[in-house]
C-alpha cells in the first residue's frame, strides 16, 4: 500500500463517518459534557467497556471529572452511595 492510498483510505472513512453523524445528537452530547456540574460515569461491558475506559481516560486528561464504572461492579450499593448527593444522572443514547 502506498502512502497516497493509505491517506486516501483514511480520508474516505472519515468522509463516510461524517455523513453518518447526527449533529443534533453530537451537539447535545457536547453540551451535556461541557455543562455537567457533577461527575460523569462511563460504563460498558466487553468491547464497549474498553471504549468507555478509553473515553474516561481521554476526558480526564482534559480536566473533565469522570470515572469508568464496571457495570458488573455497580451492583454494590456502596459504590453509588459516596457521590449520589452531588451527581445528576443523564443518559446519552447512541442510536
Amino acid at each position: 500500500m502506498s502512502v497516497k492510498s493509505f491517506y486516501k483510505a483514511h480520508i474516505d472513512t472519515i468522509e463516510k463517518s461524517l455523513l453518518s453523524l447526527d449533529f443534533d445528537d453530537v451537539n447535545l452530547f457536547v453540551d451535556l459534557i461541557i455543562n455537567c456540574k457533577g461527575k460523569i460515569f462511563f460504563t460498558g461491558v466487553g468491547k464497549n467497556g474498553h471504549v468507555a475506559a478509553k473515553a474516561t481516560s481521554t476526558f480526564s486528561s482534559i480536566g473533565v471529572p469522570c470515572f469508568y464504572l464496571n457495570p458488573v461492579d455497580s451492583i454494590c450499593k456502596k459504590i453509588w452511595q459516596q457521590d449520589m448527593e452531588c451527581c445528576k444522572v443523564r443518559t446519552f443514547i447512541h442510536r
